[in-house]
């Protein structure tokens, strides 16, 4: 049975706000342990509808709870994060096994029956997306300095057309843009931890960074040493780089696991790394490659998957403004009491 017939089968239901989020943690805690026991008593189905309605709760109704996005409620809604993405992994693999059981009863008993391995997870980014970034970087890019942002995204039930299994699905729904320090050969993140807060309030799960390369002739990435600790974190992150003036404009990479991830995570910091670069001489794993195509990265010529845009930069710089109005006052009190 295909995820979507599964999700079909349990209606999203809406927020109560007399139940505090608190409680309804308590309640998916409940039945994520209820699902696990129904899964060892070998009721397929039913651990996979007990999974969905987790996820129907956290991803669809919570968002909309008066109490989700207080303060107070952050670390409630990080842990019930943290339990969706491990309960869309279990519906894939519990849909998975449904279609394969009922293989097994249309084959003769004789045959041997290879299990489907589960796909990687696809990550779908609207093109509308990458043109607003496009435009947004357009200044930096005429002056030929890197800009960067950060793709957040959220699981959602997806099928796949070609052969009719289940596939795992990431939306990128979210464009944030952060202050930082561009120039030719590097673009620097500031004020980190805003993107952290602003994703955890908002649900999502940080999928990796997207980056102009305005020089010419070379596709190549400034967000290396962040993608490799990102992907050691969320093996699905990627790296997206609009190269105007390649022939190909927009290419999604991943760090290769194993060497490529330890020569990048092994780095402190470092500026450009071109994509065709290979690991040098003199470090285990030399001459292969760090890089790779991302290939489950699928670029929608729509406006689905739908996202905002969250600009952090005037975030930034009133509180730029306001540690400088502090720095005087400092002075001006120390001049005084000379």
């Amino acid at each position: 049975m295909g995820i979507e017939k599964l999700f079909n089968k349990c209606p999203v239901l809406p927020a109560e706000p007399t139940i505090s989020i608190a409680r309804y943690l308590r309640n998916i805690r409940q039945t994520v342990r209820q699902a696990n026991e129904v899964e060892e008593k070998g009721e397929t189905e039913r651990a996979a509808l007990l999974q969905i309605r987790i996820l129907q709760l956290i991803c669809k109704t919570l968002p909309t709870h008066p109490e989700y996005e207080l303060a107070e409620n952050q670390s409630v809604v990080k842990e019930m994060r943290s339990i969706a993405h491990t309960g869309f992994a279990n519906v894939e693999r519990l849909a998975n096994l449904l279609s394969d059981d009922r293989h097994v009863d249309q084959e003769s008993e004789k045959e041997p029956v290879t299990r489907r391995r589960s796909r990687a997870q696809r990550i779908e980014i609207a093109t509308s997306l990458l043109d607003l970034f496009e435009k947004i970087a357009v200044e930096h890019t005429a002056n030929g300095l890197r800009t960067i942002a950060v793709l957040g995204g959220r699981p959602e039930p997806r099928q796949n057309g070609g052969d009719g299994t289940s596939v795992s699905c990431i939306c990128i729904t979210a464009l944030v843009i952060p202050s930082q320090m561009p120039s030719s050969d590097k673009s620097r993140i500031r004020y980190g931890a805003d993107i952290t807060d602003l994703l955890d309030k908002k649900g999502l799960t940080h999928m990796g960074f997207i980056e102009m390369c305005p020089d010419l002739g070379r596709v190549a990435l400034t967000s290396s040493v962040m993608l490799a600790r990102l992907q050691k974190k969320q093996p699905s992150a990627i790296g997206v780089v609009i190269a105007p003036q390649d022939t190909t404009r927009v290419q999604a990479f991943s760090v290769n696991e194993g060497y490529g991830l330890d020569y990048l995570l092994a780095c402190a910091e470092r500026n450009i790394t071109p994509a065709e670069e290979v690991i040098p001489r003199g470090q285990p794993g030399k001459g292969k490659p760090i890089w790779s195509k991302a290939q489950e990265v699928e670029l929608r010529n729509e406006s689905e998957p739908a996202f905002k845009l969250y600009d952090l930069r005037p975030l930034a710089a009133a509180r730029d403004e306001h540690d400088r109005k502090q720095q005087l006052s400092h002075q001006n009190d120390a001049d005084d009491k000379l």
